[in-house]
């Protein structure tokens, strides 16, 4: 096979293989040139990608800078909102200290009402002994007087005929009407001082329960203006956060796409 194609080159003219032979230079110096232009296409094809780049840049920039010129606008505001937070919470303050000096008060109140009824439970205790004593010393007083009386008739009797008896003048006394005078019960000092006190516990106990309802009412307007105060409150530091969150990602943003712009353009 060697041979044979040895043997046809032999036999080929030396004419045609010179025209053969340009032929292949050409054909090598057309490779060279097509390759040329495939690399200027591809360089020019990452020029035009490159600028592409750089006008989407530019947008985002200019995107970005718009925002960053809008969070500027809106920072008065943001600081209206914190201001207005900040005052918010200074009036929150004020109010949780003013009702924790209402509540002071009122539990030094509830304890003085306390010993109030302390003591006058105390004073009741002490008058239903005195009442008790008083009624054992009326029963004994009585039964003392009926004894005494009793002993009288019977050692006071007539011993000798024409001389009246001490006890028939006990006896025409209580004919007569003169009985030992003991005061009613309503007129005796201990019933009129238990009186008294009971008087005194029911209309202080009436007392009570009216500054209890008004302390009520209070407490319940009190709650009130704090669950509505603290609605806006909460409100007003949401939209704060996330106003103050969107400001620092389009800062953040705005310098993290500069120094690539920078560096593209300095490249071309």
């Amino acid at each position: 096979m060697l041979k044979d194609i040895a043997n046809m080159e032999r036999s080929i003219p030396a004419d045609l293989k010179g025209q053969v032979d340009a032929m292949v230079s050409r054909l090598d110096d057309v490779k060279v040139e097509v390759d040329a232009h495939i690399s200027g296409l591809d360089a020019l094809q990452d020029t035009e990608f490159n600028k592409l780049v750089d006008r989407v840049d530019v947008a985002k920039i200019d995107d970005s800078k718009s925002l960053a010129d809008d969070a500027i606008k809106r920072l008065p505001g943001i600081n209206a909102t914190i201001q207005q937070a900040v005052s918010n919470n200074a009036e929150t303050s004020g109010i949780l200290g003013d009702q924790t000096l209402d509540a002071t008060d009122n539990l030094t109140s509830e304890l003085e009402d306390g010993r109030t009824l302390e003591n006058e439970a105390e004073q009741t205790d002490d008058l239903r002994l005195m009442m008790t004593e008083g009624m054992m010393k009326e029963r004994g007083s009585e039964g003392e007087r009926k004894r005494t009386g009793s002993d009288s008739f019977g050692s006071n009797v007539v011993l000798r005929g024409g001389a009246a008896s001490p006890v028939e003048g006990a006896g025409q006394e209580v004919g007569g009407g003169s009985q030992p005078a003991v005061p009613p019960r309503s007129d005796r000092p201990w019933v009129r001082a238990c009186s008294g006190s009971t008087d005194g516990l029911s209309s202080s106990g009436r007392r009570d329960d009216i500054i209890k309802r008004r302390r009520r009412r209070k407490k319940m307007k009190r709650r009130r203006k704090m669950k509505s105060r603290g609605s806006l409150t909460s409100a007003l530091s949401s939209d704060w956060m996330m106003r103050t969150m969107h400001l620092l990602w389009i800062i953040l943003k705005v310098k993290l796409m500069t120094p690539l712009v920078l560096s593209r353009a300095s490249e071309h």
